[in-house]
């Protein structure tokens, strides 16, 4: 004999079925159509983000690099200076630290550094780095030959 499935649960199973058709419908055109899209757009808004934080970063360096020429030009012009003078004028370049911690001199044709200037954290380390030897740091001695500035990788003490 066969046996017979009861008349609720067989209209529970087919209104289940009609109910999940438009959802699983909806859920392949959303994965389909819709989910590249949105790819699309997450990674183009992305680039554009990229762009602006690179230009804020690169307006940002620029700025230090504008600050360094002038008072490079200005220390030829109204120079020379006295040591304390020159330290006055390079602790008052570096402020808080915002945007450089230390600035320091070589005379020309010399490697050891002659006057530091430093943010005001690092003031008491003055006379760490005065006097400091970079003959073995070979990326402050690399010839230009541009008057355009350059700069390099900063050292590190221990």
């Amino acid at each position: 004999m066969e046996r017979s499935i009861p008349l609720r649960r067989y209209l529970s199973f087919q209104f289940t079925m009609v109910a999940a058709l438009p959802v699983v419908i909806i859920a392949v055109l959303v994965w389909a159509f819709i989910m590249p899209q949105m790819r699309a757009n997450i990674s183009a808004r992305n680039k554009v983000i990229a762009r602006t934080i690179a230009g804020q970063v690169s307006a940002h360096l620029k700025g230090g690099e504008n600050q360094l020429i002038a008072l490079a030009d200005y220390m030829t012009a109204k120079g020379p200076f006295s040591p304390d003078q020159l330290t006055a004028l390079l602790d008052a370049n570096c402020g808080k630290g915002d945007l450089f911690e230390t600035i320091y001199t070589i005379p020309r044709g010399q490697k050891r550094i002659s006057t530091v200037g430093l943010a005001d954290a690092r003031r008491p380390g003055r006379f760490d780095l005065l006097g400091l030897d970079l003959s073995a740091a070979i990326f402050c001695f690399v010839s230009n030959r541009t008057d355009r500035p350059f700069g390099r990788k900063p050292f590190f003490l221990r």
